[in-house]
């Protein structure tokens, strides 16, 4: 199966070191088998030069330890990379993910980011890794339908329960010609379990969040801007 990954990005916040964090989320990215950049942006300071360039060199080192310690999860010929930089945190990691390529950011519970402010910043898919969906497998997958037929979500989805033998269950709140034609694609595509439910609701976030919840949902697919991401206990990925 093609690969829908192939560079995964997880930003770090070295000041408050979780290598829990980083190597679970390492674990979850060496599943899809491609290469992994670990990036470390820290704030431009107004302290004397010294002390910045003591500080950046400690977080070199801490940077390259993580990736000797951790460069083995990897599957073989794929490559853990360690980046330090400094800046606004959401500009330089959309900079980043435009640079290098990134299908993925993994915005785990260590970084500290706030989520909503970063999807605005860049077109690359987002997962809030709060906790792991991996940990016990994603059996369901929650793809809410707007206005418009979203093509990307569906890629991703068809991908993801194809990888992950989950069932796909495809909400929205009228009965509309996208949400039946999304029903469609990803009949046509994938031959796991697919849903298609009209939800009663004003809200399609709260609604989708509900019946995510209902059905012990793994992972739920959105656009930015529809979930409180930095809040919700469900990851999501939002891709643009």
């Amino acid at each position: 199966m093609h690969r829908l990954f192939n560079n995964i990005l997880i930003p770090l916040n070295l000041r408050r070191p979780e290598n829990g964090d980083v190597e679970n989320a390492i674990q979850m990215a060496a599943q899809f088998n491609c290469d992994v950049h670990l990036l470390h942006v820290s704030k431009r300071s107004l302290w004397p030069g010294g002390v910045l360039i003591r500080r950046n060199v400690g977080n070199k080192v801490h940077l390259l330890q993580l990736r000797e310690r951790y460069a083995h999860l990897l599957q073989k010929g794929r490559m853990l990379h360690a980046h330090l930089e400094e800046g606004n945190p959401e500009t330089i990691i959309s900079e980043y993910a435009t640079i290098y390529h990134i299908d993925l950011i993994l915005a785990i519970k260590q970084a500290r980011l706030d989520i909503e402010r970063l999807a605005s910043k860049t077109s690359c898919a987002i997962l809030n890794l709060l906790p792991d969906p991996l940990a016990n497998g994603i059996r369901n997958i929650v793809l809410p339908v707007g206005s418009d037929l979203p093509l990307r979500r569906i890629l991703m989805a068809t991908y993801l329960s194809n990888k992950f033998n989950a069932a796909v269950h495809v909400i929205a709140l009228s009965n509309h010609v996208y949400l039946q034609r999304t029903f469609q694609l990803l009949r046509e595509n994938t031959n796991l379990p697919v849903n298609c439910t009209t939800m009663v609701g004003e809200n399609i976030a709260k609604t989708t969040l509900e019946y995510a919840k209902r059905i012990d949902a793994g992972l739920i697919l959105d656009n930015p801007g529809k979930f409180m991401l930095n809040q919700s206990q469900i990851p999501v990925i939002t891709v643009a």
